[in-house]
């Protein structure tokens, strides 16, 4: 009973944890931080301005959507992106409802 206990205990603490990372271009530059709420999210890469790609990023929060694309947002401010595009959520079911998000982080020429 008691590892049953500890095991649910350890479930709960981990899927409280949001992860977010994020991949640089090996051939792009760095750039200095943005504002969070500058960032701009597109679900397509077909966005009217030309842009560099900086690099790629993902998360998993527990949550919904629009958690997922706050942690990217930050993710992405931390590199130096003005957008994210590419956009993707995927719905995680399992105890502690959770969702996945990737993306591309750019930088407007």
């Amino acid at each position: 009973m008691k590892k049953l206990i500890l095991i649910a205990l350890i479930s709960v603490l981990c899927s409280a944890c949001a992860i977010t990372t994020h991949y640089v271009q090996s051939d792009s530059k760095q750039y200095p931080s943005t504002n969070v709420e500058d960032i701009k999210v597109f679900a397509n890469s077909d966005v009217m301005d030309n842009y560099i790609v900086i690099g790629s990023l993902a998360t998993h929060v527990p949550g919904n959507g629009e958690q997922a694309v706050k942690e990217l947002k930050k993710e992405a401010a931390k590199i130096g992106a003005d957008a994210i595009i590419a956009l993707q959520l995927d719905k995680i079911n399992s105890i502690a409802s959770a969702t996945q998000a990737t993306g591309v982080a750019v930088k407007f020429k």
